[in-house]
């Protein structure tokens, strides 16, 4: 029976230093070697698992396998799939993303003008319905964040 080596190592460094203030006592490095990761798609087991085994197969990919369609690998793919571009394909792809978003912050401006309308609306309603039932324009003014003036022009 032949020793796989792991891919994985891990070297942790002590502080045992007294001379200086310290953040942490000791940090650990860790490094994956992908050479020698040799886990087929089917004997994957975890998220780290599909990590390691797109970093080392990813450039052979056609297609991302249904193996390694899971939501903590979606970024890497979008990442690596931006990085695949040419530099006018990025700048294109950056330009639409940009449009994109600044239509939809346009619609979630509108829509919270609309809403700061319809609040302003219902607020002035609901004063001239606390006028016609006399109640004091002060207490009318706190309960709807309108001023006084504003009150009595109803």
């Amino acid at each position: 029976m032949t020793m796989v080596a792991s891919p994985i190592n891990s070297f942790t460094y002590r502080n045992d230093s007294d001379t200086s203030i310290q953040l942490t006592t000791c940090s650990t490095l860790v490094t994956v070697e992908l050479p020698k990761f040799r886990k087929s798609l089917s004997e994957l087991e975890s998220v780290g698992d599909k990590m390691m085994y797109c970093f080392r197969y990813q450039s052979t990919f056609n297609s991302i396998p249904k193996e390694l369609q899971c939501p903590e690998l979606e970024k890497l793919f979008g990442i690596s799939n931006f990085a695949s571009l040419t530099e006018n394909e990025q700048n294109m792809y950056m330009r639409e993303f940009k449009e994109k978003m600044d239509r939809l912050s346009e619609l979630h401006t509108a829509e919270c003008k609309g809403l700061e309308k319809g609040r302003a609306e219902a607020n002035l309603q609901m004063a001239k319905d606390m006028k016609q039932k006399n109640l004091p324009v002060s207490l009318i003014s706190e309960l709807t964040h309108l001023s006084v003036e504003e009150i009595e022009r109803l």
